[in-house]
């Protein structure tokens, strides 16, 4: 049971690692996609 609940623990941590690296990498994607239509219009 109790390695169970610190696996548990750990895998949250690294969700929401994976998730604030996601919006930056999506912040960077919204940014890129503003010059991409500015420069192509």
């Amino acid at each position: 049971m109790l390695d169970r609940e610190s696996i548990r623990s750990e895998g949250k941590s690294g969700f929401e690692q994976n998730f604030s690296l996601f919006e930056e990498n999506s912040w960077l994607f919204d940014e890129n996609k503003e010059e991409f239509w500015q420069n192509s219009a």
